[in-house]
């Protein structure tokens, strides 16, 4: 892209409001893959601050369907990471024959055609040892390999992780415990939730600290996704204290252009068409004290925070916000946030083994 003064200057001014080395380091790498396209600068971010994940590189993905074309192949966990690695090995023909899960309620049924099985189901299969495990999760590895080995389900050898040849993300994303404290009776907003993954985990690290919450507005836009959101949250046993809408948020409230993928690329177009969802300004619903703010919304994040700015001006919440779905949003979004709420302090962290998922916290 052409490079403007306006930019530049805007970028030098975001650069010198983040709080830390590591905030600077990664903003100066970020900017210098964006005027430049050298990977490199991507690659330096990962090496230096993504502890336990390598660079990741369309060539390891390939290498890996040849190694495992013919082979017999499981996946354990069949949720976002287990749609992606089905969907390359589909395209390389490499053939999948169950997918393994922890989770009772789903045994016994298919996941895109495919049969899911207990762990114990699995060990019982005559041709079991033949097996190559894949780990489809980003966030439970190390525990899914030790219960393989430890159970005597596989060898270490034929056991496979996710992250080694595919698109990964580390679990601290959001929550980095450098930045990020909680209290009792936080007010969490979860815009893209997805398959409220997130939140489970919000919910899992108050309870680990021996806090609770207050309240979780959560929102999905995505059919598929708000199902599955819907039904976690049934599941919970916290359903009173969490209010889902099938909707996105926005700057104001309508209806608006909508590609659905059913799965996280879901994203607002902003082109004619008959798709169309709900879109919500935050500030127009009835809500709590907000504490903590988490929003991938693959473009919108700048669009929505206008829709909060008087919850963001009152409540001055904690925000963790995506900054890499436009190139723009590496200093629009910062830059909005300041003017504001002065007092915010800003960071930048990373958080997987692409250019993907780069979020900034504003923090009082």
């Amino acid at each position: 892209m052409a490079k403007e003064l306006w930019q530049d200057e805007n970028m030098d001014w975001v650069y010198n409001q983040l709080e830390d080395e590591e905030s600077k380091q990664i903003y100066d790498n970020r900017r210098k893959y964006l005027e430049s396209g050298d990977y490199s600068y991507i690659e330096n971010i990962i090496k230096k601050y993504c502890k336990g994940l390598e660079p990741y590189y369309e060539e390891k993905s390939k290498k890996k369907c040849i190694e495992l074309k013919d082979k017999k192949v499981a996946l354990w966990g069949g949720g976002k990471y287990g749609k992606h690695c089905i969907d390359l090995f589909s395209q390389n023909n490499v053939k999948v024959s169950y997918i393994i899960d922890n989770d009772s309620s789903r045994w016994n049924q298919s996941y895109e055609g495919i049969l899911i099985v207990s762990p114990e189901y699995f060990k019982n299969l005559v041709d079991n040892k033949e097996y190559y495990i894949v780990i489809c999760s980003a966030f439970s590895v190390q525990e899914i390999r030790n219960q393989i080995i430890e159970n005597n389900i596989l060898s270490e050898d034929n056991i496979i992780t996710y992250s080694d040849f595919m698109q990964a993300a580390l679990k601290e994303q959001y929550f980095d415990e450098q930045i990020v404290t909680f209290s009792e009776n936080e007010v969490w907003v979860d815009a893209g939730c997805y398959d409220f993954h997130t939140s489970d985990e919000f919910i899992k690290r108050l309870h680990k600290k021996k806090l609770d919450f207050r309240k979780i507005y959560a929102f999905e836009p995505d059919n598929i996704q708000y199902e599955v959101c819907k039904k976690r949250i049934n599941d919970s046993g916290y359903k009173d204290k969490i209010e889902l809408f099938k909707a996105g948020l926005w700057s104001s409230n309508r209806d608006i252009c909508f590609e659905s993928s059913g799965d996280g690329d879901s994203h607002v177009t902003g082109e004619e068409g008959s798709n169309k969802i709900k879109v919500i300004e935050f500030d127009s619903i009835e809500h709590d004290k907000v504490t903590f703010v988490k929003m991938d919304i693959e473009g919108s994040e700048l669009e929505a925070l206008k829709g909060m700015e008087q919850t963001i001006c009152t409540d001055k919440p904690l925000l963790a916000v995506c900054i890499y779905h436009k190139y723009e949003d590496m200093w629009t979004i910062p830059m909005y946030l300041k003017k504001l709420v002065p007092e915010y302090r800003l960071f930048v962290r990373h958080y997987s083994n692409t250019k993907y998922e780069t979020v900034l916290y504003a923090v009082i």
